[in-house]
């Protein structure tokens, strides 16, 4: 009678401890799925033949409706940003890389996006800040212009448009490095058919069972 309680208290011990590795693994790898992240390119065409090419990124699981930049320093939602402006002759003027990691460098810089119509909008201020740059700004669906600075610091418009700026979004899975090496231990959640009738909440109660009755 003794070696059968002994048979039954090491099932009991089994069992809880198939349902607390069970729960710790599944919320492990759950708090570390990938992050979606939307890559979102955009072109600007001006009536004298300058364009404007770029791309930038955020993730979308964690992005607003509208997302707004400003300004230097950690972004809110923007993980990169990058334009390059171009002569009408195709020729590449210069490439500036605003947003690199959340972070922002253009003092002046300024970004409206909608994230539910994947549309620029409203003001915009994206490129080079210093003389001998070069830059966008404007409003989007009204006017927008390619500004040049001169070694002097003097500005001038080199061309402009009616405020149409044309973007066009990709979406790519990031898989962060710690999933990607848990992924491995993804056997480890026990396929033992008792523990894997149970959901989440089900696993939990049921250890409370368990507690209860050894008490």
């Amino acid at each position: 009678m003794f070696f059968l309680d002994q048979i039954h208290k090491m099932q009991r011990i089994f069992v809880q401890l198939v349902i607390v590795t069970s729960l710790a693994l599944s919320l492990l790898l759950t708090s570390i799925a990938p992050a979606e992240a939307m890559t979102v390119n955009f072109t600007w065409q001006g009536n004298q033949g300058y364009s404007a090419t770029g791309t930038f990124n955020y993730d979308e699981k964690t992005a607003p409706a509208i997302l707004s930049e400003k300004g230097v320093g950690t972004t809110q939602a923007l993980e990169s940003l990058t334009v390059s402006f171009a002569e009408p002759s195709n020729h590449p003027i210069k490439t500036y890389n605003t947003i690199n990691d959340g972070v922002s460098t253009g003092k002046y810089f300024q970004f409206n996006f909608n994230t539910m119509t994947q549309d620029i909008i409203g003001l915009i201020d994206i490129g080079g800040e210093l003389p001998g740059d070069i830059y966008l700004k404007g409003t989007v669906d009204s006017n927008l212009s390619l500004i040049q600075v001169s070694a002097s610091g003097v500005e001038e418009i080199v061309d402009s448009n009616s405020g149409t700026i044309i973007c066009h979004a990709e979406q790519n899975a990031v898989k962060r490095s710690d999933a990607k090496h848990l992924s491995r231990f993804s056997y480890l959640v026990p396929r033992y058919s008792f523990a894997s009738r149970f959901a989440q909440n089900d696993m939990i109660s049921l250890l409370c069972h368990f507690r209860k009755d050894e008490a």
